[in-house]
């Protein structure tokens, strides 16, 4: 099972890499990047979508979280609000996900290469998205299943 999860992230993060060509996957902290983990063990990202989103978003969710703990052997948190100090991996649907409506109501993220379109999804790192957030690694979707 470990070996299916840890395939089923390297086939996702080669995805992720084929779709922007300026990401990239780095061992030790670069300015411009978003830290997953770090070898502190408080020192973590967490999870977050919101509770209206379909049933398939919190699937992968939880997918994710096995996904992360295999490759990094910490456990990380979901939650449906953002923890205050936590630097979270936002995870949602256009006009599903408030966060997500929200971060494109107020022009930090960029969403017309997937609106619209049949199961697209878009990945970027965002700068100070909410009030008590520096920094963000938001994950939206077309519809659900792009998510």
């Amino acid at each position: 099972m470990k070996t299916k999860n840890l395939l089923t992230l390297l086939l996702m993060l080669l995805a992720l890499m084929a779709k922007a060509d300026d990401m990239q996957v780095v061992t030790t902290p670069q300015d411009g990047c978003f830290t997953i983990c770090s070898s502190a063990s408080a020192d973590k990202c967490v999870i977050v979508s919101d509770a209206n989103e379909a049933e398939v978003v919190s699937t992968v969710v939880t997918c994710l979280k096995s996904d992360l703990k295999a490759v990094t052997r910490k456990t990380f948190s979901s939650y449906n609000a953002v923890p205050e100090g936590k630097n979270p991996i936002l995870v949602g649907t256009i006009g599903q996900s408030s966060f997500i409506d929200q971060l494109i109501a107020d022009g930090k993220i960029d969403v017309s290469d997937v609106q619209g379109k049949w199961e697209a999804f878009g990945i970027q790192v965002v700068d100070n998205p909410m009030d008590g957030v520096s920094k963000a690694l938001v994950i939206f979707g077309s519809q659900p299943r792009a998510t």
